[in-house]
């Protein structure tokens, strides 16, 4: 399908500007010209092409028919494809016959004889596909005429292939649109690319995960093949409050669960299509980021102010220059220049100008708190101030061994001259000083999901199995209530407060006796998942009069006499874990700040369940949750404590995955004395 030796366009036209015409001009250009079949019984003759009457006809079955017609032709044309051997199918046509049944339409019925008939289709709706390296192309798009080069992509957008075209700085090895995934899946497509030598990096913009199994052996197989792999993602829609019982499916959106699948596989997900290509252009060098700092000089001032303020912004971190680097900058620049990260190297105009910058480039990728360097001068395709400093760059870029790029302080400018030759050598031009800084952000990402999913793979903690009775407790639909969500909770490993259902007066007292005061005392009334909202929570109570007066005002207030003891956390920062299984992606943990406030905390993290412990350590340091526990006053929480929780909870998650909807529990208090779960609900499936 990718790289055919011989090719049919089914519904080939001699009309200019018509679907037919164009996909026949753009094939005639492809490599396999000297093999490709026009095919429709009109005509004899197609820009000097025999013109066959069908498929069957053909002097050889060809390794790919095209479809270019309506579809209430499509299923017929598909059957005569299979009876000629046709190996491979591509669908131009968005598939659709008006007043079709839902379960009967010509997308069920094709997506089944592919899977019969075991002939790869692509599409429909299909844009095409270029192959720039073998030079096979098949689409209705003019002809790319940028250099072959690493990246491939796979689409759910057939516009993504039009840009592939527009910029010779960007340089791809395979770029196709999947389209309606009658056949061949993304994942099956990134499966040839793993295995593809020359695609380096893989890109694909991503409107859904039609079949997440394959999805998941193809972006391991990446993973261990050492290729990057860099998704941009559409329909981040937040799920509906209104279905959802607990609070973390509230709060949740679904494309965070994507996003969580697919970074858990090490592929990174990014949020522009600047973002995609520009990370696949830097991540294409091949090399590899030492340090998490990054660097950058520049020719001006007052845009190394700006990058700084940007780069705060942004969340990228600057290296900081060892005091080694620079007494060596400031003993080989003029006095003027400050040696710093960022470095402004425009020095008085004179014999030495590139010289400094030279320097600067050299010495500042050095250092070893320098991940990567950022270069940024004023030259473009109509600004040359012929100083020296292109060549200085390529001076430095020769010696450097740190991913590597070129950069403007705006957008747009005319670069293609410049960044056409800078991509010869294999240097990134990126335009702006935004993209310049999320660039070194989602490289860097990008490797630290790579390393986490391999360290991950090795570090794989050996599954624990239910028992007859926690299975049995978990069977049935609906919510486990408060206090048997806790107790399972507990037996599977997660430390809890010590909790005690007591009815009536006489067991309320005698289990606070026993657990000791302070307690805390709670309404267990079913179908009251979140009591605090109904008065239905004392906490702090010291002594048996201030028990009883609870419980009375608790019963005066409709919530009936079961209640649940428990004993009382004076103190800690309160977190919120939570699980959610999506019924295509998987089973997913959350960690964000807890309490009454737990919707205000927008900020989370999402993990996938049966994590490693260094996942669940990586979540803790996470600026918003660290941000909590360095909150803390008049005591020092654990964070080990709550990794370890956070750890334990997501092997818990991934056995009663099969059981279970979602799982909120909330508060999980974190003090210096450890991590204790103090309210959970189990929903069940």
């Amino acid at each position: 399908m990718i790289e055919p030796k011989s090719a049919a366009l089914v519904g080939a036209s001699p009309r200019d500007e018509t679907i037919g015409h164009l996909t026949l001009r753009a094939m005639m250009q492809a490599a396999y010209a000297d093999r490709l079949y026009p095919v429709n019984p009109k005509y004899e003759e197609i820009e000097g092409l025999k013109c066959y009457p069908d498929l069957a006809s053909l002097p050889e079955p060809v390794d790919m028919a095209l479809i270019n017609l309506a579809s209430p032709r499509v299923e017929a044309a598909f059957e005569e494809a299979v009876a000629a051997g046709v190996r491979s199918v591509l669908l131009f046509d968005p598939l659709h016959i008006e007043g079709e049944e839902k379960d009967d339409t010509i997308v069920t019925r094709l997506r089944k004889r592919a899977k019969e008939t075991g002939v790869p289709v692509c599409g429909g709706n299909c844009a095409g596909i270029f192959d720039f390296n073998t030079r096979s192309f098949s689409s209705f798009f003019l002809v790319p005429t940028t250099p072959a080069g690493g990246i491939s992509l796979i689409a759910h957008s057939g516009m993504m292939l039009v840009w592939t075209r527009s910029d010779p700085r960007y340089r791809f090895d395979v770029a196709l649109h999947v389209g309606q995934e009658v056949g061949v899946t993304q994942d099956e497509f990134l499966d040839y690319m793993v295995d593809r030598p020359t695609t380096k990096v893989i890109t694909m913009f991503v409107e859904g995960v039609r079949n997440p199994e394959g999805m998941d052996r193809a972006l391991k197989k990446a993973l261990a093949a050492g290729k990057p792999v860099v998704v941009c993602m559409v329909g981040r829609t937040r799920r509906g409050a209104a279905l959802s019982v607990t609070h973390t499916g509230a709060t949740v959106a679904d494309g965070d669960l994507a996003r969580a699948y697919f970074e858990s596989r090490g592929a990174v997900v990014v949020e522009t299509l600047d973002d995609m290509y520009n990370t696949a252009l830097l991540l294409e060098q091949g090399r590899r980021a030492t340090a998490d700092g990054a660097a950058y000089v520049l020719d001006s001032g007052g845009c190394r102010g700006l990058l700084v303020d940007r780069a705060e912004a942004l969340g990228v971190k600057l290296a900081t220059l060892t005091d080694e680097t620079a007494e060596r900058l400031k003993s080989q620049v003029p006095s003027m220049l400050v040696p710093v990260n960022p470095f402004d190297g425009a020095g008085p105009v004179d014999e030495n100008y590139a010289n400094v910058f030279e320097i600067g480039y050299k010495e500042i990728e050095k250092d070893p708190n320098v991940g990567m360097i950022g270069i940024e001068f004023h030259f473009n395709d109509r600004f040359n101030p012929r100083v020296g400093a292109v060549e200085a760059m390529l001076n430095a870029w020769e010696v450097s061994t740190k991913p590597f790029y070129y950069f403007t302080s705006i957008t747009p400018l005319p670069n293609e001259g410049l960044g056409n030759r800078l991509a010869d050598l294999g240097i990134p031009a990126i335009d702006g000083q935004d993209n310049a800084l999320r660039v070194a952000k989602w490289f860097m990402r990008s490797q630290n999901l790579r390393d986490a999913a391999l360290a991950r793979a090795s570090e794989r903690d050996a599954r624990f199995t239910l028992t007859k009775s926690q299975t049995d407790a978990l069977a049935g639909s609906g919510a486990i209530s408060e206090a048997d969500s806790l107790s399972l909770l507990a037996e599977l490993g997660l430390p809890t407060v010590r909790s005690q259902t007591a009815t009536g007066r006489e067991e309320i007292t005698r289990a606070a006796a026993d657990i000791g005061y302070p307690v805390v005392l709670k309404a267990e009334v079913e179908g009251l998942h979140h009591k605090t909202e109904a008065q239905g929570v004392a906490l702090g109570i010291r002594d048996e009069a201030a028990l009883v007066a609870a419980h009375e005002k608790m019963s005066a207030n409709g919530l009936g006499e079961k209640r649940i003891v428990q004993s009382f956390v004076t103190e800690g920062v309160e977190f919120s874990l939570g699980m959610l299984v999506d019924p295509d992606l998987g089973a997913f943990v959350t960690l964000s700040g807890g309490g009454r406030n737990v919707e205000l905390f927008r900020e989370r993290v999402i993990l996938p369940a049966g994590h490693s412990l260094a996942d669940a350590r990586a979540a803790v340091a996470n600026d918003a949750v660290a941000r909590l526990l360095r909150g803390a006053r008049g005591f020092v929480p654990d964070p080990e404590a709550l990794a370890v929780a956070l750890h334990r909870f997501g092997s818990i998650a991934e056995a009663i995955a099969p059981y279970v909807r979602e799982v909120d529990i909330n508060p999980v208090v974190v003090n210096a004395s450890g991590a204790v779960a103090v309210d959970a609900l189990i929903v069940r499936t």
